[in-house]
């Protein structure tokens, strides 16, 4: 599937624990990681995908 908007915290959630940790230890807020995703889904040339689970 693709990415959007409306899954935003999801993918906040995950990108927080990924630099967060090993190998990069990054000390990014909630905050920054909103806006550099915000960034980067409503660049017009984004295309991103996402796995999960269908909840119908």
């Amino acid at each position: 599937m693709l990415m959007d908007v409306e899954r935003l915290e999801d993918y906040i959630e995950l990108y927080l624990n990924v630099v967060r940790n090993s190998p990069w230890n990054e000390l990014w807020k909630h905050a920054a990681d909103r806006q550099r995703l915000l960034g980067m889904i409503h660049t017009p040339s984004f295309l991103g995908f996402a796995l999960g689970k269908r909840i119908n």
